[in-house]
């Protein structure tokens, strides 16, 4: 068989790859925009034809990046954050992809800003089908709580990452636990999902059933109580455990103040929460230095230093 012959045209040596030839070298913002010159858009970050140079052919991903920059009146450091984010991206076609804007615009009722954004924000919604993601999980959002196209809008421009969940999989098995572990009905359903819409995004495993169940165990709240401080403010379930709850809980018990301002605060900065419950930040952030805090100093075995309370 023809040994493979290198860029030279000489045969490699015996037991070596003959080098793969190099992507066609981008121009201008695109290129910039990719990493491959020192511009403006290249400092130090990877670029996407070197990472996957056998899979996009370079005229097309130049295509792509200057009907991107045009359309949606990208930086040349925003061009460079989607493509980076979403590689695969720059192997689409220019129709392909116009496609998808031009059906999420004209969906959405979205002017061009709020497109750039959604883009910005999840740019891997561009290489969804039509017909079988963007289309279903929209119509399907809207049913299931009984939205306007205002509030479905809304949802969607806060949470653009919710185009690429599926139904069956991720939204429908989410939602279905928190309307059981919660007793809601499906207008608090509704007012929870479009008070936080990253909730949609929340594994039940790792973050929502831990913190609920820290709500019912650490704080004891509730049924109708923990449901009405949820409702009222959904960000409440977002919160991390290790870095607000805990440490606030156990700089609650070692003051003596009341357990249920965790959650009631939680909204607080620390220089905040501090100065209501008469801490030093600095003894708060060595709480917070140590991670997750454990149940012996949940349980109030710190020493701080404590003002007037």
């Amino acid at each position: 068989p023809r040994r493979q012959r290198g860029r030279s045209g000489r045969a490699p040596a015996a037991g070596r790859v003959a080098r793969r030839a190099r992507p066609r070298r981008l121009r201008g913002h695109s290129g910039r925009a990719l990493g491959r010159y020192p511009g403006e858009g290249g400092q130090g970050r990877g670029h996407a034809l070197a990472k996957y140079p056998q899979r996009f052919d370079a005229r097309e991903a130049e295509k792509v990046c200057d009907f991107l920059q045009s359309r949606l009146e990208l930086e040349t450091t925003e061009l460079m954050s989607v493509a980076v984010r979403h590689p695969m991206l720059l192997g689409r076609t220019v129709d392909a992809i116009a496609q998808k804007l031009d059906f999420l615009q004209s969906r959405l009722n979205l002017d061009g800003a709020e497109l750039k954004r959604i883009v910005l924000k999840q740019p891997s919604a561009l290489s969804y089908s039509i017909d079988n993601n963007l289309a279903p999980t929209i119509d399907w959002l809207k049913a299931n709580f009984s939205l306007t196209e205002a509030e479905l809008k809304t949802l969607v421009l806060r949470f653009p990452n919710v185009l690429g969940y599926s139904i069956d999989d991720n939204l429908a098995p989410t939602l279905s636990w928190l309307t059981s572990r919660l007793l809601l009905t499906n207008a608090q359903l509704k007012t929870l999902i479009l008070g936080l819409p990253p909730v949609l995004g929340l594994s039940v495993d790792a973050n929502l059933s831990p913190t609920i169940d820290f709500f019912e165990h650490e704080l004891n709240i509730r049924g109708s109580d923990l449901r009405e401080l949820i409702l009222t403010m959904p960000a409440r379930l977002a919160y991390s455990l290790s870095k607000r709850y805990r440490p606030r809980l156990a700089a609650c018990r070692a003051v003596g103040a009341d357990l249920r301002l965790v959650l009631t605060c939680a909204d607080h900065t620390d220089e905040q929460f501090c100065k209501r419950r008469g801490l030093t930040l600095e003894d708060y952030e060595r709480l917070k230095s140590r991670g997750a805090v454990d149940e012996s100093t949940c349980s109030g075995s710190v020493s701080l230093s404590v003002g007037p309370l």
